[in-house]
């Protein structure tokens, strides 16, 4: 190859390379969906507290719940287990509130008020959760500040597992979110 071919196949080499953005660049700049905003400020206010717990359960069509998983999260941990099952600590990684693709929570619309009596509000809203889609309904704390539930109902072609539905408490009682031994 000839040296004016070089420099051709380098700069051309380069100029793709530069133009592919990374993954947490794309994660960044994908936009968030205004409709969504109390809920994206709760959910990021609840990923950024350093103790936290929660529950998952299965939710069944009988309108039962299974527990299936439980979590406590610390400033730099996360100690997770199936239930029944043992605990396993891991490095917290908080979910994104957008992915390159698009963002977690989209079309939301308000449900429920807030009231005084301590009723949360509550919203309903397309969710995203790289790659999976569904349906979520959101009950935020009183104040709208955390989540206090989220029940995703996942599209019925491509879920994560063999239930349809999943509920999420969250708990911040310090007394609630006790550290387990890993």
């Amino acid at each position: 190859m000839n040296a004016p071919m070089k420099k051709a196949v380098l700069t051309v080499g380069s100029l793709v390379f530069l133009a592919i953005p990374s993954a947490n660049s794309a994660e960044r700049d994908a936009p968030l969906d205004p409709s969504c905003a109390i809920v994206n400020r709760a959910y990021a206010n609840t990923r950024a507290t350093e103790l936290y717990g929660g529950l998952m359960f299965e939710a069944k069509a009988d309108g039962s719940y299974v527990p299936i998983r439980e979590y406590r999260f610390r400033k730099n941990a996360v100690f997770r287990r199936w239930v029944p099952g043992e605990w396993r600590e891991e490095r917290r990684v908080n979910p994104p509130l957008s992915y390159s693709s698009g963002p977690r929570f989209s079309d939301c619309r308000q449900i429920d008020s807030p009231t005084p009596q301590s009723k949360p509000g509550r919203y309903a809203a397309k969710w995203y959760g790289a790659p999976y889609t569904g349906k979520v309904e959101v009950w935020l704390m009183p104040d709208e500040l955390k989540l206090e539930r989220v029940l995703v109902t996942y599209d019925e072609h491509f879920r994560p597992a063999p239930y349809v539905s999943q509920l999420e408490l969250f708990s911040y009682d310090p007394d609630n979110t006790e550290f387990p031994k890993p």
